[in-house]
């Protein structure tokens, strides 16, 4: 197989298609293939759209692969438009790989519709910022498989994982793909099991289109790093466990959700992969050169920018709780989460300032983190605030205090924005090199899993 004819394969993306657009492209692909493909109901999403199993080819081998599982990461819908389309024009690559491949290009079309803002454009982090949206945990498709395992107990499957149980009953798959990707950074990988022949491709392949390798990878898993930027795809059994370990009783303090798609997936023998990587490229996050600053000083000046953040949005959260229309809100769950589970990562980074001894410079990747990733990352609450704001009073609820509060919002937003535009320096990536990376490593894998 030759990889990089199908990366040169993969054609230029000006903008990300919306949910319509991806339904009326299948019915094309339908059209222009009937005897190789096939499309099957797996149900609709919470807001009616139809959630759709795309099957391609008749192979022994059964490969899934799911756009969407977080809304506000659309690269992997762009990766399946160019997958279904070159598998059924190449009959050669099809057959050489064995697989019968199913395809799900949108398993949250909700939380993809309400990213629409941005989907077309410009790419700037203010836009993107100013029409994000991404559901707590709990809400999500990713995250919501049914789980009862110790501690966990988890039943409030949503029809987008509905859906995606479904999807997995009906492949069986041998892979399991779900399409993620990362909004600032470099390339990473999570596997299920340890893959040595993928290694080097991995190492190379963000190369062929000059992104950066990322050799940190997961927060908090790079200890258990099979290679460098490869890493185990982490296992809620093993959150449940280090917290019954330690004597919790009940897990909805930390994890509210249920298993992750791979987890639930273990029980077919699925091997699954995640690749992340970024729309922007500023590859100053590899930048270890030391600072004049020092690195607790860097952690104080960050901590009192998250608590500023929480002293602005806490009250007036409260102050619009009481008056939003009744019904679950996905806007407030996953605001609330976001704030909730900052400040318990905020812990530990207060108690590393009692630790004189262990301060130094901070390096030019420090600074980045802190001032860029993390504020970018601060930012999440507040225009999901300001956006449930905007729905409520466009569902009618025009109370004198939401227009107020989404001009308080609106204000301190592009404030921030506009400091994050003048101090970030980044490359837009083109949509077809992350489409790209996201083929040539699925493609890989399969032919690994198909070959093990």
């Amino acid at each position: 197989m030759d990889l990089r004819k199908v990366a040169d394969a993969v054609p230029e993306y000006p903008a990300f298609l919306t949910v319509e657009e991806l339904n009326a492209s299948t019915r094309k692909l339908t059209a222009d293939f009937p005897d190789l493909v096939t499309v099957r109901p797996l149900g609709k999403s919470q807001g009616g759209f139809p959630l759709e199993l795309i099957s391609i080819g008749n192979g022994p081998k059964s490969a899934l692969v799911v756009g969407t599982p977080h809304p506000n990461e659309p690269i992997g819908c762009m990766t399946i438009e160019f997958l279904t389309r070159h598998l059924c024009e190449n009959n050669e690559l099809r057959e050489e790989l064995g697989y019968t491949w199913h395809f799900i290009k949108s398993i949250d079309p909700d939380g993809l519709k309400l990213n629409e803002g941005w989907l077309k454009g410009p790419f700037t982090i203010s836009n993107y910022l100013n029409h994000f949206f991404r559901e707590a945990l709990f809400d999500q498709a990713e995250y919501s498989f049914p789980a009862d395992y110790k501690i966990l107990h988890f039943d409030n499957v949503n029809p987008q994982t509905q859906a995606w149980i479904k999807a997995q009953e009906l492949t069986r798959p041998d892979f399991q793909y779900s399409l993620h990707n990362s909004e600032l950074g470099g390339v990473f990988y999570l596997i299920s099991d340890d893959a040595p022949p993928l290694y080097d491709l991995f190492g190379e392949l963000p190369g062929w289109f000059n992104l950066a390798l990322d050799p940190v990878g997961e927060p908090g898993i790079t200890n258990q790093a099979f290679a460098p930027a490869v890493s185990p795809l982490p296992s809620i059994k093993g959150i449940i466990d280090e917290l019954e370990a330690a004597g919790t009783t009940d897990p909805s303090s930390f994890w509210k959700a249920g298993f992750s798609s791979y987890e639930f997936a273990r029980q077919y023998n699925t091997y699954s992969l995640v690749v992340e990587m970024p729309y922007w490229d500023n590859q100053r996050f590899l930048d270890q050169t030391p600072t004049n600053t020092s690195y607790h000083e860097l952690i104080k000046e960050y901590l009192q920018a998250e608590d500023n953040s929480h002293e602005w949005l806490d009250p007036r959260i409260e102050a619009a709780r009481a008056l939003l229309l009744p019904g679950n809100n996905l806007f407030l769950n996953a605001v609330q989460e976001q704030i909730k589970n900052t400040k318990r990562r905020l812990g530990p980074l207060r108690e590393s300032l009692q630790k004189p001894e262990e301060d130094r410079m901070a390096t030019q990747a420090d600074i980045f983190l802190y001032r860029t990733t993390f504020i970018m990352f601060q930012q999440r609450p507040l225009t999901m605030f300001k956006r449930m704001l905007e729905e409520e009073i466009a569902k009618g609820n025009s109370n004198p205090t939401f227009v107020e509060l989404h001009g308080e919002a609106s204000t301190r937003l592009e404030d921030v924005c506009k400091v994050l535009e003048e101090t970030i320096e980044y490359r837009n990536i083109p949509i077809r090199e992350l489409a790209a990376v996201q083929a040539c490593a699925g493609l890989a894998t399969a032919a690994f899993v198909r070959d093990r």
